[in-house]
C-alpha cells in the first residue's frame, strides 16, 4: 500500500502523531505549547479524546503543516524538513529551487 492511500486511512490522532514525530518534537513540548498536559495530548493522539478545531491550529502552527494535510483532506505531502528549509528561505532563492527542481524532474 503506498504512503498516500496509508495517510488516508489513518485516524486524525495517528496523524498528529506521526507529524508531531517526524517534526521532531515530544508530547510535553506540544503540550506545553497548545498550553495542555502531556496525558491530553497523548489521549488525542490514541483518540481517546476528540481534537478541538484550536488544538488542530496549534498542532499546524507548531509543525509548520497545513490543516489540510494534518487532517488527510490533501494528497500532497512535504517532507517537514523541506517544509522547515523552505519557510527558511526567502522567495528569490525558492523561485531558483522551483527551477531546479523543474529540471531534474524532466
Amino acid at each position: 500500500m503506498d504512503n498516500d492511500a496509508n495517510n488516508k486511512e489513518m485516524t486524525l490522532g495517528q496523524r498528529l502523531q506521526k507529524y508531531r514525530k517526524a517534526a521532531h518534537v515530544s508530547q510535553d513540548e506540544m503540550a506545553t505549547y497548545c498550553n495542555l498536559s502531556r496525558h491530553h495530548i497523548s489521549a488525542i493522539e490514541r483518540d481517546l479524546y476528540k481534537c478541538n478545531v484550536y488544538i488542530l491550529i496549534d498542532y499546524g502552527k507548531r509543525l509548520g503543516i497545513s490543516l489540510d494535510i494534518l487532517t488527510g483532506l490533501d494528497d500532497y505531502e512535504v517532507l517537514p524538513e523541506l517544509r522547515r528549509e523552505l519557510q527558511n528561505t526567502n522567495p528569490k532563492e525558492q523561485k531558483k529551487l522551483l527551477e531546479i527542481l523543474k529540471i531534474i524532474n524532466q
